[in-house]
């Protein structure tokens, strides 16, 4: 079977909510997306955010409507978490590699010690969760793990305006943040 019908199958056990395709993901990519964050200087807690970013941001994509995946899921994510690191480093004010366009395209593949065995990502997904408001559960799943509009929650969920929805969200993100510090991902 061709590499991208595989990854179709796959996300379509993501939409599902498959918790076994969360793991497959997990060992399936990670190393190689935080291999990535670690070679253009990062840390094993930046690789952690990354991915953690990566993941939400691919969950509310395949939910779209019209989305249909034309490249490799690993070139999809790969994409994904670059786009993530750079905007981290930008707003670090970390001058980017100068290399980085000649390179940016190219899967790092060099091993880095992350045992992938370790930790399951249903639990650590979990166990995050658990670790912030109830009212941040609700709004990040909303934003990243449903079709749900900006202007549609701003409404649904009551805020005043957009401008305090994107603050709520940001708080809320933080949240996330922090309690994937307190239980990384990866031993």
């Amino acid at each position: 079977m061709p590499q991208i019908e595989q990854d179709r199958i796959l996300l379509e056990r993501l939409k599902e909510n498959e918790q076994e395709a969360y793991l497959s993901l997990y060992h399936l990519y990670y190393p190689d997306l935080a291999r990535y964050v670690l070679r253009n200087s990062g840390n094993k807690e930046d690789a952690e955010d990354v991915f953690q970013e990566t993941l939400l941001i691919l969950l509310h994509k395949i939910r779209e409507e019209h989305f249909q995946l034309n490249a490799e899921l690993k070139t999809f994510l790969y994409a994904i978490n670059r786009n993530q690191w750079l905007k981290k480093l930008r707003s670090r004010h970390i001058p980017l590699p100068i290399d980085y366009a000649e390179h940016s395209d190219a899967i790092i593949t060099e091993d880095i010690d992350i045992d992938v065995q370790q930790q399951q990502p249903e639990s650590w997904i979990q166990r995050l969760f658990e670790n912030i408001t109830g009212h941040c559960v609700v709004l990040i799943t909303r934003i990243f793990l449903n079709q749900h509009e900006p202007e549609l929650l701003i409404k649904e969920l009551g805020y005043k305006n957009s401008h305090t929805f994107q603050n709520q969200k940001y708080k809320c993100i933080n949240q996330l943040r922090k309690a994937g510090k307190k239980f990384p991902l990866a031993g």
